[in-house]
């Protein structure tokens, strides 16, 4: 056997299951087997140490001290980003760009959240890290590699990643249930909880020992590559497309917006959204999205010009804790909420806040009596952030999660890879009525008329037991609830029978799969296009599509198997509820489909936005990349084309003008 071909074998393969794992949340082989492949990497690599690689992925978790930090200076300096909390402001952000700019580049932005984390610079040399400053002052940093080696999403080695230098810039984190673990492990030590994810990850990037480090288990988001201009790209959506490519994890959800109102018009999605999200955000950035405007923008002394931060506007308030109560969702997780003595915050009247879990109840150390601060940002359910220990009242009990369900009396589950208390009783009553609620909401089947109040009655009559009843209501007995009366169960019953329409992502959605959203639910439907065919899928197919992993295939598989649920899909498709059509056959012809093609488009074309145009192409078979290199097969030249057609005739790589390819998907 050839030792060093086979340590460079193991080393790669061993790379691609970090990013399957820490980048894709989409492992392909099991914790044991994944060990065995490191422990024999780790033995050729001691039996031949003249093959020794400082970015062999054997090497992330150091065994030595750091003696301090060195500090490097930054090649581009690391400026802040200004903020505001007023959207009348980034109005004026965008007239002071318009200004700037003149006619020369189209002023349209890319928004993103801004995560709430630790800044870092991270430099490649030929696609191999090579170093990892903190921000420090802006012109210097503290040299933190060997820390940052122990971030499994950081990839040591891109995959065809453009020769030379890379510098990008990103945020580390962790996950607020990544800190639920750490805290309740330090718990059972008898230690005190960490405080929040930002403070734990700033600490922990300055630790002197790399092997502390690792067991935190910090995270990474990319968000710039530093003078992208220069390296060929047209705008900052297409330079994160680019790192994805490189196996590097892009900060999620950013979206390309043609002007200022399009990005107003966004912010109150993110008012709804941004809680739901698994890492802590405070605001979004709103960038120029055309990379040639940035140097011509420029920047103050301190701030960029070519970006502006809308920070969610945080309120505090004190009050007093009733009780804790547990709310049963319709996943069946039992969440504490804090009933509080009410108190005016952020416009309106709170009365209640999440505790999310007994850990997070456990690290305030809360207890009923106590004085509590509660924030608020913008549309935000409230949350308690810290309690007044000085107030707290003689003889207060310490909270203990019970050992059965609230609403009916089922015993609480818990399982080592979720943070919280689960129900599994899935006629508990609670869940019923959450499910029902969650399948007529806005998101999933959009049943006008049907909330809470009159689901609850529903439920509680026995006349709806899963949202398959809904379509076998009558007029008469709707007519004689509470608050109802004929005309309005006549639009009950119209809204009921509208919904049957609802494409299949939104029926999706509304099935309540446990972590299946809208996103993933429109993902699912693209790729399978019948319900059917989606519960049919096995684990392997549903974990293929990108941006989807073993959770969702996990989820979806659990859901398939339950007969309750094979009986909710019996009662959908008898009523007449639209279960969607099999995609249309993709031609698979050289003349048609551009099968297996690495293609870039540069430019526009007919005014097609980037995201659809990619689909097209992923629909013909081929691959959409974001840079021209000698493995690209086709560039597409649209109108305005940029820097990449001067590239592709460098290189002799086949060009075609962007109405004859869009005509040729056509065929």
């Amino acid at each position: 056997m050839d030792a060093a071909r086979e340590i460079e074998r193991l080393r790669e393969e061993i790379r691609g299951h970090d990013r399957r794992y820490y980048v894709r949340a989409r492992p392909s082989i099991s914790d044991a087997e994944y060990d065995a492949t490191m422990t024999r990497l780790r033995d050729l690599e001691a039996a031949h140490p003249e093959l020794d690689d400082p970015l062999s992925p054997s090497k992330r978790i150091g065994d030595a001290l750091t003696e301090g930090f060195a500090t490097v200076r930054h090649r581009v300096p690391m400026l802040s980003i200004a903020n505001t909390y007023s959207p009348g402001e980034l109005g004026e952000f965008d007239r002071r760009v318009r200004e700037g700019l003149g006619s020369e580049v189209s002023t349209g932005y890319y928004v993103e959240p801004k995560i709430d984390g630790v800044a870092i610079s991270l430099t490649y040399q030929e696609g191999r890290f090579v170093q990892a400053l903190t921000r420090g002052n802006g012109e210097a940093g503290d040299d933190i590699s060997a820390n940052a080696r122990t971030i499994r999403s950081l990839p040591l080695v891109l995959r065809d990643a453009p020769p030379g230098r890379l510098e990008l810039r990103g945020e580390v984190y962790l996950t607020r249930d990544d800190l639920v673990g750490l805290n309740r492990k330090r718990m059972e030590a008898g230690r005190m909880p960490f405080a929040n994810p930002r403070n734990l990850t700033a600490g922990s990037l300055k630790m002197l020992d790399p092997s502390v480090v690792a067991e935190r288990g910090l995270r990474l988001f990319i968000h710039q590559v530093v003078e992208g201009e220069r390296a060929g790209f047209e705008s900052h959506a297409e330079a994160l497309a680019a790192c994805r490519s490189w196996g590097l994890p892009v900060v999620p959800l950013g979206r390309s917006h043609a002007d200022i109102d399009s990005v107003l018009g966004s912010l109150a999605r993110w008012n709804e959204r941004w809680s739901e999200l698994p890492y802590d955000i405070d605001g979004l950035v709103i960038k120029v999205d055309a990379l040639r405007a940035w140097p011509t923008l420029g920047a103050t002394s301190k701030d960029v010009r070519w970006a502006i931060a809308y920070k969610f506007k945080i309120d505090v308030a004190e009050t007093e804790v009733l009780a804790i109560d547990l709310q049963v969702g319709r996943t069946g997780r039992v969440t504490p909420v804090a009933r509080l003595a009410p108190v005016a915050l952020g416009g309106t009247t709170v009365r209640r806040a999440s505790l999310h879990n007994e850990e997070e109840i456990a690290r305030l150390d809360l207890r009923v009596g106590d004085r509590a601060q509660v924030v608020k940002g913008g549309e935000i359910i409230p949350k308690v952030i810290r309690i007044v220990p000085d107030a707290r009242p003689a003889g207060a009990a310490v909270f203990r999660m019970p050992a059965d369900c609230p609403t009916c009396g089922a015993a609480l589950e818990r399982y080592p890879d979720l943070v919280g208390s689960w129900c599994e009783n899935v006629h508990c009553p609670a869940q019923v009525q959450r499910a029902i609620e969650h399948y007529a909401s806005r998101a999933a089947m959009e049943i006008g008329g049907l909330g809470r109040e009159l689901v609850k009655q529903l439920v509680a009559r026995g006349w709806v037991a899963d949202a398959g009843d809904l379509y076998a209501l009558e007029l008469e007995p709707l007519a004689g609830l509470e608050r109802m009366g004929e005309r309005s169960a006549a639009n009950l019953l119209h809204e009921i029978e509208s919904s049957k329409q609802r494409p299949l992502e939104r029926l999706l959605c509304g099935l309540g799969i446990r972590h299946v959203g809208r996103g993933a639910a429109r993902l699912l439907a693209r790729a399978f296009g019948e319900l059917d065919a989606v519960l049919a899928q096995p684990r392997e197919a549903i974990e293929a599509i990108e941006e989807l992993g073993p959770v969702i295939a996990e989820s979806v598989g659990r859901f398939a198997a339950r007969e309750s649920s094979r009986r909710l899909v019996e009662k959908l498709r008898a009523a007449g509820v639209g279960f969607g059509a099999p995609p249309a056959a993709v031609a698979s012809t050289p003349e048609s489909a551009f099968q297996g093609k690495r293609i870039v488009v540069t430019g526009t074309l007919a005014g097609l936005s980037r995201d659809l145009v990619r689909e097209l192409i992923l629909k013909a078979g081929g691959s959409p990349t974001a840079t021209v290199s000698a493995k690209t097969d086709l560039v597409v030249v649209g109108q305005s084309p940029g820097s990449k057609l001067a590239k592709a005739q460098e290189l002799g790589i086949k060009t075609m003008d962007g109405t004859a390819f869009l005509e040729r998907l056509r065929k």
